[in-house]
């Protein structure tokens, strides 16, 4: 189910790495238990408006990923992912501009002390960045746990989501886990393989093949 991977994929971009697998695993079970659910009673496979029908009622990606992340003590796991977000944007745009500073230094061949100088301002600025964006999103957290500010903001975002506007699925990783099983024994297996140069003839301990 395209849309289904399309819509997991979504709400492990606003999860840690480290819980990527784990959390991803039990929502697509959930997920996919519903959609059979589903195809029993109609008695036929669901179209891509049911399934996105399902997904759509599961809620939008950033609030999916905002219930399963574990319980922040300063923000709270609602907020947690927008302020993430925010962050590496901020961080991104600062960690940029620091950037074409050093390049235009290179470029006018200034000393190399004087381009180091301007990539450590970088690091002296990312603390106090840091610091003012967790001071106003610890802000949000408390009033929105005191006045329930998001509620409304979480209903309208759950209301207009619509899951055929996600994504595509990116590239699969070539890491090896990512390999269907095969593909991974077959390199091993003709490795292990050597053919005589005169006659063609293979010989290896390959699975199935003769040993020397």
């Amino acid at each position: 189910m395209d849309l289904l991977r399309r819509y997991l994929q979504a709400v492990g971009t606003y999860l840690p790495k480290s819980q990527q697998d784990d959390i991803l695993k039990e929502l697509g079970e959930n997920l996919r238990s519903q959609m059979e659910d589903k195809e029993a009673e109609l008695g036929r496979p669901l179209n891509e408006d049911e399934v996105a029908a399902i997904l759509k009622k599961h809620g939008h990606p950033m609030f999916v990923a905002a219930h399963y992340r574990q319980t922040r003590h300063l923000i709270g796991s609602t907020l947690f992912p927008v302020y993430w977000f925010v962050m590496k944007i901020i961080l991104g745009i600062v960690g940029f501009g620091y950037s074409v500073s050093a390049l235009v230094l290179i470029a006018q061949g200034k000393g190399i002390l004087e381009v180091l100088g301007t990539i450590f301002s970088y690091a002296g600025a990312v603390l106090p960045t840091f610091a003012w964006v967790t001071i106003i999103f610890a802000m949000l957290d408390i009033g929105n746990n005191k006045f329930h500010l998001l509620e409304k903001v979480t209903r309208d975002s759950n209301d207009k989501f619509d899951p055929r506007t996600l994504p595509a699925l990116r590239p699969a990783s070539d890491s090896p886990d990512s390999k269907p099983l095969l593909q991974r024994r077959v390199p091993a297996l003709v490795d292990s393989r050597e053919s005589d140069p005169q006659t063609g003839v293979v010989y290896g301990t390959g699975a199935g093949g003769p040993g020397r």
